[in-house]
């Protein structure tokens, strides 16, 4: 049944602000451009985010209106230390890594690097207690030119359909109902905007019996977008209703496992279906790693036995000097196996816990023996859940994780929205992967806003504002089928405690 319409204007009123502007010593002054935020425009003028928001004490960054005039206050050197090009000293913390500690600055890693000259000397390690010269941030340079945008496909307006569990209690609810949260606070933005937009949410039954009055109120709708449902049972009922509106597209931002994305041209998914899945990786692999030897480690149970055979005949087809090593294989064999004088990578066939630490061990086990041995393993995205717990062994394995997805607790943009959910829902985000509310946000963001601008032809577009989370890019791979995420990245965790992204060109 449908809970109750959205009126976006009043529910979402807390997202807009209103500016003050307080003036500070020789300060600049900027216009507001869409898509911009205080950590962008932090970056741009290589000052902190503090600073900006001392010059206009009441900017929040949800209040950042396009066209508005604020001050930007300019950096003063004066204040760091003395002597030197640090704006302050930075005393290490357990289990800080280079990475996040640029993070927290506002700067790369390469500018904290050049400002601390030893973290080049060979075999330097991070250690706790340590003081790091913390560089003022380098001002990026502005975009020249943007892009013309073709507007004669864009939507006035756009009618969303949510259909999730949305009431009751249960694991499934929670992450529902935060993944509706985060997209609401995406629309928020985009009515910021002065953007129109309506957003219908309705409970999602679980006997699929119950799917026709749902479908039937859908009907009295004129829906642009449906997000959902979550339930397997469901899917069919949802596709028969969106395969019949040429204009309705159909978002599916959980499963991988949906049969009608294959005749169902307006169906999007998120997650890709195993094979290309699996073809994404592979071609990232050839990608990223060029003259190495591959050693695949089967175990007798293995969750992912499929991408390892996948990904096995895929490299093969390429001339990749491939070895395969039976379940049961000990430390030894792996170090027997690895290639000389060039890099091995390992790939596991099991995705669970048990099977990471385990050729974590042996990894970390290989390097006590061999220090100057290249060697890196390839993990799967289940990985990250583990790597609080396991990322010490994940740096000192070169380990390589595949994902569309990165949750980066230290980006700037992310602790503003986790802050702002939490503030007007009264409650912390789920602690899980990936976050839902983060999902919710970027399905909002590249979809709702991707219609407005663009129209049916939103899906071979750039996102209209900045994703927190996923990676989205859909292709379509055979006519008449529905769209999926193509989207690939490896997360690379650095043996120097750096973690780094790349990205399917």
């Amino acid at each position: 049944m449908e809970i109750k319409r959205i009126l976006l204007g009043t529910f979402i009123a807390f997202l807009v602000g209103t500016l003050s502007v307080a003036a500070q010593q020789n300060p600049g002054r900027h216009t507001v451009q869409q898509g911009e935020t205080l950590y962008s425009l932090s970056q741009r003028y290589g000052v902190s985010v503090d600073g900006i928001i001392a010059a206009n004490p009441s900017l929040k960054t949800e209040s950042l209106k396009i066209g508005t005039v604020i001050m930007i206050p300019r950096q003063a050197r004066g204040t760091g230390i003395a002597g030197s090009d640090c704006r302050e000293m930075h005393k290490v913390a357990k289990k800080e890594t280079v990475w996040s500690i640029s993070q927290r600055y506002g700067i790369t890693v390469d500018e904290l690097i050049a400002a601390n000259p030893e973290m080049k000397a060979e075999g330097y390690k991070l250690k706790k207690g340590n003081f790091l010269c913390i560089p003022y941030a380098k001002p990026q340079q502005a975009e020249v030119q943007k892009p013309v945008v073709d507007k004669s496909n864009a939507l006035s307006a756009v009618n969303v359909a949510v259909v999730l569990p949305l009431t009751s209690g249960g694991v499934e609810v929670e992450r529902s109902v935060e993944f509706y949260r985060g997209f609401l606070m995406a629309v928020g933005n985009l009515k910021r905007d002065g953007k129109n937009i309506n957003v219908y949410a309705f409970n999602e039954p679980k006997s699929s019996g119950d799917m026709g009055g749902l479908i039937s109120q859908l009907n009295l709708k004129d829906i642009d977008l449906v997000v959902g449902p979550l339930y397997p049972q469901n899917m069919a009922a949802m596709s028969a209703f969106t395969s019949q509106k040429q204009k309705t597209k159909w978002i599916q931002p959980f499963s991988s496992k949906v049969p009608q994305i294959t005749t169902n041209p307006n169906l999007f998914l998120v997650n890709a279906p195993e094979k290309y899945l699996n073809e994404s990786v592979a071609r990232l692999f050839s990608q990223v790693f060029k003259d190495v030897k591959v050693v695949f480690l089967h175990s007798e149970n293995g969750n992912e036995k499929n991408f390892s055979i996948d990904l096995i005949k895929a490299l093969k087809t390429k001339q990749y000097d491939c070895t395969e090593l039976a379940p049961g294989y000990t430390s030894g064999q792996m170090k027997a196996a690895m290639g000389q004088n060039r890099m091995t990578v390992f790939v596991p066939d099991a995705s669970t816990k048990e099977c990471a630490r385990q050729v974590l061990e042996k990894i970390k086990w290989m390097k006590s023996l061999s220090p100057q041995g290249q060697f890196a393993v390839l993990g799967f995205l289940d990985w990250m859940e583990y790597a609080e717990e396991l990322q010490e062994d994940m740096f000192a394995a070169n380990t390589y994780v595949f994902a569309n997805y990165f949750y980066n607790k230290y980006d700037k943009a992310t602790i503003d929205f986790e802050k702002e959910y939490t503030r007007w829902f009264k409650t912390t985000p789920l602690s899980v992967y990936p976050r839902m509310g983060l999902l919710g946000h970027d399905v909002g963001i590249y979809a709702v806003g991707g219609l407005l601008k663009y129209g049916d032809d939103f899906f071979s577009r750039k996102a209209e504002g900045r994703l927190l989370q996923n990676e989205l890019h859909f292709i379509r791979p055979v006519v008449g089928m529905g769209l999926v995420n193509d989207c690939m990245q490896f997360i690379h965790f650095r043996p120097d405690r750096v973690i780094d992204k790349m990205k399917l060109k």
